[in-house]
């Protein structure tokens, strides 16, 4: 695959950093971070068009802390740095790269990042990984990493679907509560005039019903209930008047 050079230039200058650099330190020299920061800036815009690889090389900067040359600059940044590495992170493990998904459940922040850890903890309830009997410590190996970051795929899917789920469930109902004031708007402007109304006053009332207990949100039920007393009444008067 052919790389922008930008990507090229930071694997090149990850790779040499990595060889001469313990990447448990917290700070990095002021030229390391100088370097660095270059690259967040020239992949940037890579990223922002949908960059995958992009997107993980920034969150690896992040992740590592390769742009602070002081305790005062880490200190500084460090939150909303964690947040923004989250961020890209999510968007890669989104798109099925498996390392950044292994990189939010250990170390995103936020929301998203429990949500990686509580798939992967139920993920391991289902599927138990392989077993290091020398160490004693479990492996996660892609596949099942996999299988997790599948999981948590599927429930974010979910979670998207339930948040737009509302926003649909809020026109259910408007249609026969709007035709319902129209026919209540038009009976009242022709009740003293002479001729029998209720057939408009009926289907006002039959519609204001159907949009009552279609509708999903508090708002809308409640004009409901105001129409059908309304157009109730006005049949009641309607009859009531004819009787006589």
């Amino acid at each position: 695959m052919n790389h922008p050079h930008e990507l090229l230039d930071y694997w090149q200058e990850m790779d040499s950093w990595g060889k001469n650099h313990d990447p448990s330190y917290e700070t990095v020299s002021a030229e390391t971070a100088v370097r660095f920061g270059r690259h967040v800036e020239r992949l940037t815009p890579l990223a922002d068009g949908g960059n995958d690889l992009a997107r993980y090389a920034i969150a690896s900067i992040h992740h590592l802390g390769l742009l602070y040359p002081d305790e005062e600059v880490r200190t500084a940044r460090i939150e909303l740095d964690q947040a923004e590495m989250t961020r890209l992170l999510c968007q890669c493990a989104e798109g099925g790269m498996i390392a950044a998904f292994d990189n939010l459940v250990t170390s995103g922040t936020g929301e998203i990042g429990e949500s990686a850890r509580n798939a992967a903890r139920d993920f391991e309830q289902e599927r138990k990984p392989e077993w290091d009997y020398s160490s004693g410590i479990p492996i996660y190996t892609p596949d099942w990493m996999k299988g997790a970051m599948a999981l948590w795929q599927s429930r974010r899917l979910e979670e998207a679907g339930s948040v737009a789920k509302p926003a649909g469930l809020r026109s259910e109902g408007v249609f026969f509560l709007l035709a319902s004031s129209v026919l209540l708007a038009l009976s009242s402007l022709i009740l003293g005039m002479p001729g029998d109304y209720w057939p408009m006053i009926l289907t006002a009332f039959v519609l204001s019903v159907i949009g009552w207990t279609k509708a999903k949100v508090r708002p809308l039920r409640i004009v409901g209930v105001f129409q059908t007393g309304i157009s109730g009444g006005m049949l009641l008067g309607d009859i009531a008047a004819w009787w006589t």
